[in-house]
C-alpha cells in the first residue's frame, strides 16, 4: 500500500490510500515495496493536523483578548491621571485665587485707612496711617469681611464639589468592572471553544476513519482495474 497527498480540503488535508500491487508502481526488481500505513496512523495523522490548527487558532484568539483586556485598563488609567491632574489644578487655582481675593480686600481697607490718614492731616502722616490701618482692620465692618468671603468662595468651589468627584469615581469604577466582565466573557468563550474542539475532535477521528476506508477501497478498486487490463 502507498500514500499520497492531494489538495487541500476536509480539516486539512485528504490521504488517499492506494491499495495497489507492490510492483505496481515500483521498476522492475526494487528492493522493497513502500511500507504500509495502518488506518489508525492516517487518522491520528488527520486528527493531530485539526488539534494544532484549533489550537494556533484558540491562542491567536487569547492573545487578542489580553491585548484588549491591557488597552482598556491604559485608558482607563489615563482616565483617572486626567482626573487626579483636575483636581490638582482646582487646588492651584483656589489657593491663588483665594490669595488674591484676600489681597484685594487688604489693600481696599489699607487704602480707606490711607485716606483717612491724609484727611487728618498730621505732620507724620506716615506713621498715623500705619496706626490709622490697625485701628480700621480690627474695626473693619462685618460687611467687609462678608465681601471677602463672597470673593474667595468661587475659587474655592471645585475643591467642595464632592458630588462631582464621586460621580467621575464611580464612573471610572464601573469602566474597570466592565473591563473584567469583558475578559472574563472572553476567557468563557474560549473554555467553550476548547469543549467544542474535544468533542470536534472525537468526530473528526471517527469521520477520518471512515475516509480511509473509503479511500482504501476506491484504490482496490483501481488495483483491480489495472490487473484487469
Amino acid at each position: 500500500m502507498s500514500i499520497g497527498r492531494i489538495g487541500p480540503g476536509g480539516m486539512d488535508s485528504a490521504w488517499v490510500i492506494a491499495a495497489t500491487d507492490p510492483g505496481a508502481d515500483e521498476a522492475p526488481g526494487a528492493a522493497a515495496a513502500a511500507p504500509e500505513v495502518s488506518l489508525d496512523e492516517v487518522a491520528a495523522m488527520m486528527v493531530e493536523a485539526d488539534r494544532e490548527q484549533r489550537a494556533g487558532a484558540r491562542t491567536t484568539r487569547q492573545a487578542l483578548a489580553e491585548a484588549a483586556r491591557a488597552e482598556r485598563q491604559a485608558a482607563i488609567r489615563a482616565q483617572r491621571e486626567a482626573a487626579a491632574d483636575v483636581f490638582d489644578s482646582a487646588i492651584v487655582q483656589a489657593v491663588l485665587g483665594g490669595v488674591t481675593a484676600v489681597a484685594q480686600g487688604a489693600a481696599a481697607i489699607g487704602a480707606a485707612s490711607a485716606a483717612a490718614a491724609v484727611a487728618e492731616g498730621t505732620a507724620s502722616a506716615v506713621s498715623t496711617g500705619t496706626a490709622a490701618a490697625e485701628g480700621t482692620l480690627a474695626g473693619v465692618p462685618w460687611h467687609r469681611w462678608v465681601q471677602i468671603g463672597a470673593d474667595l468662595l468661587p475659587h474655592t468651589a471645585p475643591l467642595f464639589d464632592a458630588p462631582a468627584r464621586s460621580a467621575e469615581d464611580h464612573r471610572l469604577r464601573a469602566q474597570e468592572h466592565s473591563n473584567e466582565a469583558a475578559w472574563l466573557d472572553d476567557r468563557a468563550r474560549m473554555a467553550g471553544d476548547d469543549a467544542e474542539a474535544a468533542r470536534a475532535a472525537e468526530r473528526s477521528h471517527t469521520e477520518a476513519v471512515s475516509r480511509a476506508v473509503e479511500l482504501v477501497e476506491q484504490g482496490r478498486s483501481i488495483a483491480i482495474g489495472r490487473e484487469a487490463g
